[in-house]
């Protein structure tokens, strides 16, 4: 979690803006001499398309899509993370007419639980998605905690395809009880 405890201010708002082109200059120290990877980075922030090389616009599309994407789903002290789903609905309802195919490409690839997220299943359990299912609802799943509230020795896949595993909802960890929990079980003993 971001240690910020207050809203972003001018300073770190000129930052970001200026973040494209500080990444590009960053590459280019590295050695990175691609024309259109730099382009990528250089105009991935830029909604006017007619900024950059016209072969990198899909992916100046999609870098701009997954970079707004995970910025929702990262929790900062001054607001909570949102949920995967929230995050997909709001790419959607942001998305110009360039910018719907790599959001319904990304739904499509990750699911509504992306892998890191936190579910409740039907049976009481609590599970942390690893990976895509067959169907963007039935995600992979691993059990972490048992309807009890305690750390499993030992974590379970979960088939959330069978109704005794299915998932109930997404869990906010920030908002969970069980959040030092959920913690605890994944970073597992020290």
């Amino acid at each position: 979690m971001a240690r910020q405890t207050s809203i972003i201010n001018d300073a770190q708002r000129k930052l970001i803006k200026e973040h494209p082109q500080k990444s590009h200059d960053i590459l280019r120290t590295f050695g990175v001499d691609d024309i259109d990877q730099l382009d990528i980075v250089l105009w991935h922030h830029e909604a006017d398309e007619t900024h950059g090389l016209a072969c990198t616009i899909e992916c100046r599309r999609i870098l701009r899509v997954a970079d707004g994407f995970v910025a929702k789903m990262a929790s900062r002290k001054t607001r909570l993370a949102m949920s995967p789903m929230g995050a997909v609905k709001a790419i959607f309802l942001e998305s110009t007419q360039g910018s719907a195919s790599p959001g319904a490409a990304m739904a499509t690839a990750l699911g509504f639980y992306p892998p890191g997220t936190y579910v409740q299943l039907v049976n009481g359990e609590k599970a942390v998605s690893v990976a895509r299912g067959r169907r963007a609802n039935n995600p992979h799943v691993v059990s972490i905690i048992n309807p009890g509230g305690m750390p499993l020795s030992k974590y379970i896949y979960r088939d959330t395809t069978d109704p005794h595993f299915a998932i109930r909802s997404p869990i906010n960890a920030e908002k969970s009880k069980s959040r030092s929990v959920l913690k605890k079980s994944i970073e597992g003993p020290r």
